[in-house]
């Protein structure tokens, strides 16, 4: 999992990815925003939390 809170001018987002054998993998990842997982709107740093 990976954050970006500053992604789309502050709003941010998180990435959720697969991994297999041969490692991390985009087949299958998704990214969420605050608007698909019942958060704010607007600038809100969602994935502040995941991003170091």
């Amino acid at each position: 999992m990976a954050g970006a809170a500053a992604e789309n001018n502050g709003v941010g987002s998180v990435w959720l990815f697969r991994t297999g054998t041969s490692g991390i993998t985009a087949t299958g990842s998704a990214a969420f925003g605050p608007g698909s997982v019942g958060g704010p709107a607007g600038i809100s740093y969602f994935g502040d939390g995941f991003a170091n």
